[in-house]
């Protein structure tokens, strides 16, 4: 009698053991919140700035690798408004050169009642606070620059 209590007993404990396995599987369908939705988008902008900015005030710094970040970070329409020939600056960081000290100060925050706006800001050197709006967008679970809200010449706002 006791083996065959022990069989089910085996039985019953495979199971429970498939089931738990199932619920948790169905737990990662679970929507993100808003929170880790933001915290996901200001650690791209981070990741994004980081690289964008070493690669910039690098001495080596080339343009194979500035066009595979952008290619990582920008959406394709944002890229082709990049590639205007008669910018004289980098509407991106809102300046000509790059410095990576500014890596130093930078602030990445969402903006309040604005879904996917983040506002970028850092000190340039002359204690000047620069900031740049930038809209997001969510494309196969990723976050991707779409606009520049702030600057005149790529969104036409003044």
């Amino acid at each position: 009698m006791k083996i065959k209590h022990l069989k089910y007993l085996l039985i019953v404990l495979v199971i429970i053991t498939q089931s738990c396995g199932q619920s948790g599987k169905s737990r990662t369908a679970i929507p993100a919140t808003a929170d880790s939705r933001e915290e996901k988008a200001v650690q791209t902008l981070k990741e994004f700035y980081t690289a964008y900015i070493l690669d910039c005030d690098s001495p080596a710094g080339n343009r194979e690798t500035a066009t595979a970040i952008k290619n990582k970070y920008l959406t394709t329409a944002l890229s082709d408004k990049l590639e205007d020939p008669d910018l004289d600056y980098d509407p991106l960081i809102q300046a000509q050169d790059c410095d990576r000290e500014i890596l130093k100060t930078l602030e990445i925050k969402p903006e309040t009642g604005q879904e996917n706006v983040y506002s970028v800001c850092y000190a340039w050197s002359n204690d000047k606070k620069i900031c740049v709006r930038l809209l997001l967008t969510e494309e196969n679970g990723h976050y991707l620059i779409d606009d520049i809200l702030s600057d005149a010449n790529i969104h036409g706002n003044e």
